[in-house]
């Protein structure tokens, strides 16, 4: 169902370009409290130096597609605190064409079907950070 996120993204992207986009979030985060509102998960950015994207999804997705990488399959995964999610962000990584990779060789996408479609960073370029 719903969910409410907290993202810092004021200044960054306005609300009417948030506005029905389909965004990659964690979803297996514990809620924490930001300014005073839930915060149920985290939308992924992919960052290098001061420039801040979130993730392109394919055009093809729906909401509550799962996001996986190239050599897994989906298991559902214990709830994270934030220093877990950032202990288990440090492997992923953008590359020269913009695909977020997994210890520098597993895609990350969408599974559509049998095929993997890959997530890019929105321009955010090689060796960037998922964030």
């Amino acid at each position: 169902g719903p969910r409410n996120f907290v993202a810092g993204l004021r200044g960054i992207y306005t609300l009417q370009e948030l506005n029905q986009r389909m965004v990659a979030v964690v979803c297996n985060l514990q809620p924490v409290r930001l300014g005073g509102v839930e915060s149920q998960g985290m939308l992924l950015t992919a960052e290098k130096k001061k420039e801040i994207k979130l993730l392109e999804i394919p055009p093809n997705s729906n909401p509550g597609d799962r996001i996986r990488t190239s050599k897994t399959q989906y298991v559902e995964a214990p709830l994270l605190d934030r220093k877990g999610f950032q202990n288990a962000s440090k492997a992923y990584r953008v590359n020269a064409d913009g695909h977020i990779l997994f210890n520098k060789e597993q895609v990350m996408g969408v599974m559509h079907g049998d095929t993997l479609t890959p997530i890019t960073s929105g321009g955010v370029g090689d060796g960037g950070k998922l964030k």
